[in-house]
């Protein structure tokens, strides 16, 4: 049995798996992911560990009949219950209860583990989120390779791909994951073979059109039909959204008409590449939209890249908007940075168990930098305090993406140029 990958969230799953029974080490290992992560794979692999070893091994799973398998999981040496999730409550609090009363171990699968067996967890567990594809590219490319041997292919991928076909294959977006490689993989080959391939190298045009195939073939059904506005995480659309309703109130115009803000992950599982994978997924079904980034390194080179997209706009963060007034393309520019500092301290007076990441003071300039773990906290408290007039900076990013896709701007609206200058007066 075979896990393809070199990524750490792989390496380390396959190491706690083999560590399974070990005197000292944690007695289950959860692996937390979604659909095609290749968390049934482990499941498998330490299935056919066991039974190489002469195991009574359990396996549970959502086509499991309780009533039949239940007597023989207290009798047996080894535990696997592959899509805990997808059982009954009552199975799966009876399940996680029992994880650690398997001599030789117990692996436990699910799409998302619930809070309640998140704080329950202690130092004999070993829980590993396995992470998206979108985020392991070496596996992404581990898994191609393996594919296009099943398929019969001939001489390795590796051999026949050209500089830059990685590259291509690392913007999938896999919405379902290792199915959604494994089509793109097929895709390629039946591509390749219409066109009489005749071992040519493959170009990443040929990539980027199977990537493309795999998209289209996956994209939900029809949705309405709204303009994307692709930010970098579930914060940045928090104080977006809360922006437009205070504009709402203060002015009558909903600046998000005919828009959705669209991060590329939930639970700050969002990042600047992330946007551009979005972004890039929106424009292959023809949906238009607008990334809006962070004016820092990453947020630079992200908009960078996705400028390479022809039919999507692209926005930074107001670089005037810096606290510390640094020359454009040299500061640090985040959604938080667009609030008033007396607010922010405000929040920290508010939560003294909370320290921000870093404070600079630079000529008599100061910038708080939120922690990363806290911006969700900081977020909803700043949008349940927050004025008209504090989240007046905000409302001009929203004016200014309005404006950019040329979409009407409210009456009381002035110029752009003129407006930031007022706010950075």
């Amino acid at each position: 049995m075979i896990i393809a990958g070199c990524s750490e969230p792989v390496r380390g799953l396959v190491s706690a798996i083999r560590a399974l029974g070990e005197p000292g080490r944690p007695k289950c290992v959860l692996v937390e992911g979604g659909d095609g992560s290749g968390k049934s794979l482990a499941a498998a692999a330490f299935q056919a560990a066991c039974q190489s070893q002469g195991t009574n091994v359990v396996l549970i799973n959502e086509g499991t009949d309780p009533a039949a398998v239940m007597p023989r999981v207290a009798g047996g040496d080894a535990l696997i219950v592959d899509n805990l999730d997808q059982l009954s409550d009552g199975l799966r609090r009876t399940l996680f209860n029992r994880r650690q009363a398997a001599p030789r171990g117990s692996v436990l699968t699910m799409s998302k583990m619930g809070p309640l067996e998140r704080e329950l967890l202690d130092a004999e567990d070993a829980h590993h989120p396995i992470g998206r594809w979108e985020d392991r590219p070496a596996d992404v490319l581990i898994l191609a390779s393996l594919t296009w041997e099943d398929l019969g292919q001939s001489p390795g991928l590796h051999e026949l791909c050209s500089e830059g076909v990685a590259e291509a294959l690392s913007r999938g977006h896999w919405s379902r994951g290792s199915h959604s490689v494994r089509r793109a993989v097929a895709i390629l080959a039946e591509e390749l073979e219409l066109r009489g391939h005749d071992g040519r190298m493959i170009e990443p045009a040929d990539a980027l059109l199977a990537v493309v195939g795999v998209i289209r073939e996956e994209q939900p059904p029809e949705r309405e039909d709204l303009i994307r506005i692709v930010v970098e995480g579930s914060t940045d659309a928090t104080y977006l959204e809360r922006a437009a309703q205070l504009a709402d109130e203060e002015w009558g115009v909903d600046l998000l008409s005919g828009c959705q803000v669209a991060p590329p992950g939930g639970e700050r599982a969002g990042g600047a590449e992330k946007a551009v994978r979005e972004l890039f997924s929106l424009e292959v079904q023809s949906i238009t939209a607008i990334a809006l980034f962070d004016d820092d390194e990453p947020g630079r080179t992200a908009a960078k890249n996705a400028r390479n997209l022809k039919a999507q706009k692209v926005l930074l963060l107001p670089a005037e908007f810096d606290p510390l007034k640094a020359p454009h393309g040299s500061g640090t520019v985040e959604i938080e940075d667009l609030l008033p500092l007396p607010l922010l301290e405000r929040f920290y007076t508010t939560h003294p168990e909370l320290e921000p990441e870093e404070t600079t003071v630079r000529r008599g300039l100061t910038r708080v930098a939120v922690a990363g773990p806290d911006k969700e906290i900081a977020a909803n408290w700043v949008c349940q305090h927050a004025s008209f007039q504090d989240m007046q900076k905000v409302v001009c990013v929203l004016c200014m993406l309005r404006e950019s896709i040329g979409l009407p701007l409210p009456d009381a609206f002035l110029p752009i140029p003129d407006w930031i200058k007022d706010l950075t007066a």
